[in-house]
């Protein structure tokens, strides 16, 4: 099963790592949770047909969107 999305809680130096595995597995999304930012895993990514959000709370999001709606 392929995930659509890959929820990333690592330290900065293994995000590489894990952009390399998400790609590998066919995600669809990286997310980078909250203090977690690094421009070019960002550009591999998207290069590599990614979305890629950084720095965002995948909780926090989630709860804002259905208070909007």
């Amino acid at each position: 099963m392929v995930p659509d999305l890959v929820d990333v809680f690592r330290r900065h130096e293994h995000l590489p790592a894990v952009l390399d595995d998400a790609i590998k597995v066919g995600a669809k999304t990286l997310w980078l949770q909250s203090g977690l930012a690094d421009e070019q895993v960002a550009r591999d990514g998207e290069a590599a047909g990614l979305q890629v959000v950084m720095d965002r709370c995948l909780k926090v999001e989630h709860a804002r969107l259905l208070s909007v709606s």
